[in-house]
């Protein structure tokens, strides 16, 4: 029973591991960091996107075909559940942005369709007021006019003022600061492109060739 809370129990340095799962890293690395030779390069970056991308330690251990504390290693040294929560603080926040700009769009849409109206209308409202003929007044279609008000109304609602503001500058907050973990890029298409940063890949894949440079050298002894 004891085993089981502990199974649960979140650690408190925010690391993402259970107690239980820190203590498994904690002696893998006792051991001397076994199998850490498998680990190639391109699974290393494989982990790490998957990871970022939510996957769970036992699939990404399936798929990779490698040990699960091989793979927690790696996550715990090199911050993976950190950088996956910037990652998602900073999509969340670019994904305002493009509600921001859809809001934009949509308004400039309806104000046009506004203008249309205004001027149709416009013209029988003036016929009527410079003739008073009950007929042309009769002939005035309120659906349109209902519809013109709905447009009014969803201009106001569409209103972008003090929307996704900036704390520090008061300005619509357009930047994206993804930390050292990726790059998040917004394409033409509007869809947003997501690679881990070079420097982050570099300082792994260095890592990684030392890890194994280290073992190699311990098992030679």
């Amino acid at each position: 029973m004891a085993d089981d809370k502990k199974e649960l129990l979140l650690a408190d340095n925010n690391s993402g591991f259970t107690i239980k799962e820190l203590e498994q890293i904690a002696a893998y690395r006792e051991a001397g960091l076994p199998g850490i030779i498998e680990v190639t390069d391109e699974k290393l970056l494989s982990a790490f996107d998957l990871r970022l991308d939510g996957r769970p330690w036992r699939e990404i251990s399936k798929t990779l075909n490698l040990p699960k504390v091989v793979l927690m290693h790696l996550g715990e040294k090199f911050n993976w559940h950190e950088r996956r929560l910037e990652f998602l603080d900073n999509y969340e926040m670019h994904m305002r942005e493009l509600v921001l700009e859809e809001k934009i769009h949509s308004q400039y849409f309806i104000m046009k369709a506004m203008h249309v109206f205004r001027k149709r209308m416009g013209r029988r409202f003036d016929k009527y007021l410079q003739s008073g003929d009950a007929a042309l007044g009769d002939a005035i279609d309120m659906d349109e006019m209902s519809q013109y008000l709905k447009m009014a109304q969803a201009v106001a609602t569409l209103d972008v003022k003090g929307f996704t503001k900036d704390p520090a500058s008061g300005g619509p907050a357009v930047g994206i600061n993804v930390g050292d973990g990726v790059n998040m890029k917004k394409l033409a298409d509007g869809t947003v492109e997501i690679t881990p940063r070079q420097k982050s890949q570099a300082e792994m894949l260095r890592d990684l060739a030392n890890s194994k440079r280290d073992q190699k050298n311990n098992e030679s002894k």
